[in-house]
Order: C-alpha cells, then structure tokens, then sequence
C-alpha cells in the first residue's frame, strides 16, 4: 500500500520518562480519537478525525452490495470493488491524520491497540487515553528493576494485569513513583 505521506524517520532511543505518544483508538463513529500525552499522564492533545462524507459514501455502497444479494444477485464485482476503493481511501486519510498529528506534536511512538469485540463498540476519548497509559505503564515497569517492580506492583495492584489498566492506573503508578523517590 502506497501512502503519499511515505518517507523515512529515524527514531531515537529515548526514555520513556522523555516520550510523548500518540495513543490512537480507530473506531466506527469516528475514523480515529488521537490523544496526545506524556508518560506522566499529561494531555497535551485531543483529536477527533472523522470522514462523515466518506463514511456515508462506504454505508451507500454498502447498502447497494446488500439489495443486490437480497435480489440474488451474489456476484457484484463492481459493486465489491467501488466499496473496497472507498474503504481503502478511508484508511489512508485516517493513516495520513494520525502521522500528521504525531509529526505536529513531535511523538516519539505512535500507539494502537485492537480488541476484537462482539457486539456493540463505542469509540471514545477515555479508551484512546487507556490505551497511552498501557503502553506507558508497560514501558515504565519494564525499564525498573525487579525489586522495584514488585514494590510498586503491591502499592499499586492494578498495573500488575494490563488488560485492565486505565488511565488512572498510570495516575497512581506515577504517585508511587515519585513517592519511592522522595
């Protein structure tokens, strides 16, 4: 897949004290929700991108495949590739959004997290500030050493699972952090 934003970046090695991301959650409603933040929980930004003209565009066409099987028409190729196409051009707008902002912001790692769910799922702001701060306190945790891992992980339990981190949790694990310093 070709992007036209395609060039190469040299990322440094830096601490993830030092790190700002760029956590993005993708959704449905809209395209992406991009939250910007640094390793201590700050939110230096918070961005909604949605495609409403192209999303509406994918639904009709969509819609057009659905009439067409209801009427047994299985084989609509064209069909299949005009919804492909505005599915592919939805894709690199949002690609393209997300480098923006990272480039604007000058991240140092991009964040995304997928999670196969059935049902209903709803795209928000706190799920793309979750998914920062378990990057983070994986990061975080990872750069201790094992005694100090464990005496943050009995101060502060939840940053022991990851999957039920929260924003929050990265709240607290910093507290204990600056409290073990102190």
């Amino acid at each position: 897949m070709d992007f036209p934003f395609e060039e190469k970046v040299k990322l440094e090695d830096i601490s993830v004290y030092e790190q700002t991301i760029v956590a993005v959650d993708l959704g449905i409603n809209t395209a992406a929700t991009i939250s910007v933040m640094r390793s201590d929980g700050t939110i230096l930004g918070r961005h909604f991108y949605k495609l409403t003209k192209e999303t509406d565009h994918l639904m009709h066409s969509i819609n057009r495949i659905k009439k067409a099987q209801q009427h047994g028409n299985y084989k609509t190729p064209r069909l299949w590739a005009k919804a492909k196409g505005i599915n592919h051009d939805i894709a690199t707008k949002t690609a393209a959004c997300i480098v923006d902002i990272a480039v604007l912001y000058n991240a140092d790692v991009i964040v995304f997290e997928h999670l196969d769910k059935n049902g209903k799922v709803r795209c928000d702001l706190s799920a793309s500030y979750n998914i920062g701060a378990r990057y983070f306190i994986r990061e975080i945790l990872k750069s201790l050493d094992e005694n100090s891992r464990l005496l943050i992980e009995a101060k502060v339990p939840q940053c022991s699972k990851r999957s039920t981190c929260t924003f929050s949790t990265l709240v607290n694990l910093n507290a204990e952090i600056i409290a073990q310093t102190a």
